[in-house]
C-alpha cells in the first residue's frame, strides 16, 4: 500500500493522522483552516475586522493594556482576571471592556455583527 504525502508540506501522514481521503496532515489542514475563515472574516464581517485591527494596533501603541500576563484587569461581569477585550458595537471600534472566556461567550455577538 502507498503511503499518503500531505499535497502541501510533501510529508508522509503519520497512521494516527490518516482519515479517508485525507490529503493534508493537520499543520497544513489547521492553516487551511485559519486562511479561509480569515477570508470569509474579511469579506462578511468588513466592520468586525476593521475593529479587531484598530484593538490590535492600539495594544501595540499602548492606547490599550495588553491582557497577557495581566491580573491586575478584572472582567467586568464577574470579577474573574480579563482574557479577551469585547466589543459592543463594532462601529465603535475602541470601546471595548475586558471579559473572561466564559462571559465573553455569554454576551454573545456584537451589535452590527453581521453587516
Amino acid at each position: 500500500m502507498a503511503r499518503k504525502i500531505c499535497k502541501q508540506c510533501k510529508k508522509p501522514l503519520t497512521r494516527e493522522k490518516i482519515f479517508y481521503r485525507a490529503t493534508f496532515c493537520a499543520k497544513c489542514s489547521h492553516k487551511r483552516y485559519i486562511e479561509r475563515e480569515t477570508k470569509m472574516m474579511a469579506r462578511f464581517h468588513p466592520l468586525r475586522k476593521k475593529a479587531l485591527a484598530i484593538v490590535a494596533y492600539a495594544k501595540k501603541t499602548g492606547q490599550i493594556a495588553s491582557l497577557a500576563g495581566n491580573k491586575r484587569i478584572r472582567c467586568k461581569d464577574c470579577n474573574a482576571i480579563a482574557e479577551v477585550w469585547d466589543h459592543r458595537d463594532y462601529a465603535k471600534p475602541l470601546e471595548v471592556e475586558p471579559v473572561c472566556y466564559s462571559c465573553n461567550s455569554k454576551r454573545g455577538s456584537a451589535k452590527n455583527a453581521w453587516i
